[in-house]
């Protein structure tokens, strides 16, 4: 029995990002695969890879927490890591908080970001990544392989996320917007795209996702749909907790 340990210290599309890696760890015989995340995500962490071990520390600020709580959380959560002898450590973001964990570790075990002598140090595969990644439509590279390739032998593609078969339920989800919207679709642009969907899909329900501040997005994309499409628009953002979203794709046939 062989403990590995992945550090996403990064939010919840990073976390979905590194299914990759962690189900590549999950097929070495013998592994232990540990993952540690901000405390906000363990639960869902746990329904996403439930192969994994969840390890949580505050990473991120959040209310309700006085410093006290922080300094108190941490040092039981490094304790508890520090307490498991993992073979190999994956640290998969490039923050002071990455390098600071990676610090705890043999630097001879650590993949991604480390930290030897004091000296933050990077991969090859992430230092070609940040070159490269700046020109994102001549190389159009993806994070989900940047950590799935840390592992020497990353499963497939096609074995990281398999096409579902369709559920038949009439409902088809659609996330508003991501953390910056400049890298989502305004709603003048999704809107027409929705009510083609909505037309090709002989009229399912349309559940619309995100946070509560995505909540005005789906009004203004309700004036782009039909009076048809509009009526069976379902406005989700803002209701369920991150763990309960799984429970809720199930539902969908789309997304």
């Amino acid at each position: 029995m062989r403990h590995v340990l992945a550090i996403q210290s990064a939010r919840i599309g990073d976390l979905a990002q590194s299914a990759r890696l962690l189900k590549s760890l999950r097929a070495e015989p013998g592994a232990v695969v540990h993952l540690c995340v901000d405390h906000s995500l363990a639960a869902l962490a746990a329904v996403l890879y439930p192969f994994a071990v969840v390890h949580s520390l505050p990473m991120h600020a959040s209310g309700g927490i006085t410093q006290a709580q922080v300094l108190e959380r941490v040092d039981s959560g490094l304790a508890e890591l520090a307490a498991i002898p993992f073979e190999a450590v994956y640290t998969l973001n490039a923050s002071s908080l990455s390098y600071a964990l990676a610090g705890l570790f043999d630097p001879d075990s650590v993949h991604g970001y480390a930290r030897r002598g004091g000296q933050p140090l990077r991969d090859q595969r992430p230092r070609v990544f940040s070159r490269r990644a700046g020109n994102r439509a001549q190389a159009p590279l993806n994070l989900v392989d940047l950590w799935g390739f840390l592992h020497p032998r990353p499963i497939p593609p096609e074995a990281v996320n398999p096409i579902p078969k369709r559920r038949g339920t009439g409902r088809v989800g659609v996330v508003m917007a991501g953390r910056q919207a400049r890298r989502s679709l305004p709603p003048e642009v999704l809107g027409p795209c929705l009510q083609a969907i909505f037309q090709a899909l002989d009229g399912p329900t349309l559940v619309a996702l995100g946070g509560a501040a995505e909540r005005p997005l789906v009004r203004r994309l309700a004036r782009h749909l039909s009076s048809q499409a509009e009526r069976k628009l379902e406005d989700l953002t803002g209701s369920p907790a991150l763990h309960e979203l799984p429970e809720i794709l199930q539902t969908l046939d789309l997304v």
